[in-house]
């Protein structure tokens, strides 16, 4: 067996390990299941902006300054979306861990929201008069928004699973008669289980609190998600993870999906914080969001292939390239390469692989350049993947700079691929010399 052979093999079986492991199924299909709640909740930030603001929306104009009172519509769907967003991630989960555990799915979603809150700060402060008043029994918004996001994965995570674990003992059961219906009874027999779950995560809650002088969501914000973000972060991040992703793609594996238990999460986090700094009159900080991978990252689809496709039509000489180019133009403007990428194929074929990796990681490197060094502001509206070229980065970034990055990027990768499709027709002209 050749070094490739065995590298693809160790992918493969990498790969198989993370697409049957339950937990990073189900965070990736909770982050997939409120996008469309998160893409609202930007857009009702963007709207805000572009209509209701006085300073910077149609509101300046006096024949438009009734805009102004849509204001608190928009500051509400915001609020019940971002500032939410770490309830509502946990309920998702928790029903979908309810549907792989085989238990109650209602019940086991409420269990996963009150035992994250048990271990969330429940109090707040209030400016009055100068003087800042403490308020108990409250949610703070630290408790709930992004901040609390992690907490929320990993307290789900736990509850679920040592809900299902219980659930296997039957002498903690109360049992009902059986003339007793069955979803009381049911009901009963999830009691102690319930309880024990609850009790048992709030006291660890406490004891952390007691020790520390910090809440576990807290800790957990400074420890785990605050160092995850300035790590993905940094231009090695993002290509780190742009090349992880384009690795898997080489070998017939999608690469997006496998590290979207990871990059979800992050680039959710960091929208959020994008759009409570627009919401509070401030620019954006974060560069590495959702739209960041679909508008550049993954533009045309994963490696860039319009790149390719263009490449093909300008230099190939080998007819089965440019009938594939041909057919992928038109679904690559909108995102979509697998045709190019099973049809040519760029999976296992070394020539193709090469210009591939380089290519995804060059946008990469580029498109968090242009955020980081200020040529483009940090994103603040969710985009939905499947919006055609250029047009994805109008609405996204909201100005004609993010189409330039996205010229830039072609251009660029248009560059990488063509050596390589040059390479191709000397192959064809070698096959056909040996015939």
């Amino acid at each position: 067996m050749g070094f490739m052979d065995t590298f693809t093999e160790k992918l493969s079986d990498i790969a198989v390990v993370f697409d049957n492991n339950k937990h990073l199924n189900v965070i990736k299909n909770t982050f997939m299941a409120s996008m469309g709640f998160i893409i609202v909740g930007s857009f009702a930030t963007l709207f805000n902006t572009i209509l209701c603001s006085p300073a910077t929306g149609l509101a300046k104009f006096p024949a438009l300054a009734w805009l102004q009172g849509l204001s608190p519509m928009f500051s509400s769907i915001n609020y019940v979306t971002m500032n939410l967003m770490a309830v509502f991630i946990a309920t998702i989960m928790g029903f979908l861990y309810g549907k792989q555990n085989k238990v109650n799915q209602i019940t086991n979603a409420l269990l996963c929201v009150v035992t994250y809150l048990s271990v969330s700060p429940l109090t707040g402060s209030l400016k009055v008069d100068e003087t800042v008043h403490t308020v108990k029994n409250v949610l703070p918004a630290v408790s709930t928004n992004s901040e609390a996001l992690f907490t929320a994965i990993i307290v789900s995570i736990l509850a679920s699973e040592l809900f299902f674990q219980l659930g296997k003992i039957d002498k903690i059961k109360i049992k009902m008669p059986a003339q007793v219906p069955k979803n009381i009874a049911n009901t009963f027999n999830d009691l102690i289980p319930i309880t024990i779950v609850i009790f048992a995560i709030a006291i660890i809650g406490h004891i952390i609190l007691s020790f520390s002088g910090m809440y576990l969501t807290q800790i957990i914000y400074k420890v785990i998600q605050i160092p995850l973000q300035q790590v993905i972060n940094t231009p090695f991040g993002v290509v780190a993870m742009t090349f992880t992703s384009l690795l898997f793609w080489c070998i017939g594996i999608h690469g997006n999906q496998l590290i979207a238990p990871l990059r979800s999460p992050l680039t959710a986090a960091a929208l959020a914080t994008n759009v409570a700094l627009v919401e509070a009159g401030q620019l954006a900080t974060e560069p590495f969001t959702g739209a960041l991978w679909v508008v550049f990252i993954t533009m045309t689809g994963s490696g860039i292939t319009m790149s390719l496709i263009l490449s093909i039509l300008a230099f190939s000489k080998r007819e089965d390239y440019r009938a594939i180019a041909k057919v992928s133009l038109v679904p690559g403007i909108f995102g979509v390469n697998e045709p190019i990428i099973f049809g040519l194929p760029i999976v296992l074929n070394p020539i193709m692989c090469v210009p591939f990796v380089l290519s995804g990681c060059a946008a990469a490197a580029i498109s968090f350049s242009a955020c980081s060094s200020g040529l483009l502001v940090c994103n603040s509206v969710a985009t939905p993947w499947g919006l055609p070229l250029f047009i994805n980065a109008l609405v996204a970034y909201g100005t004609w700079r993010a189409i330039l990055v996205q010229l830039i990027i072609l251009t660029v990768c248009f560059v990488i691929y063509t050596p390589f499709v040059k390479a191709a027709n000397k192959e064809l002209e070698k096959q056909c010399g040996g015939a």
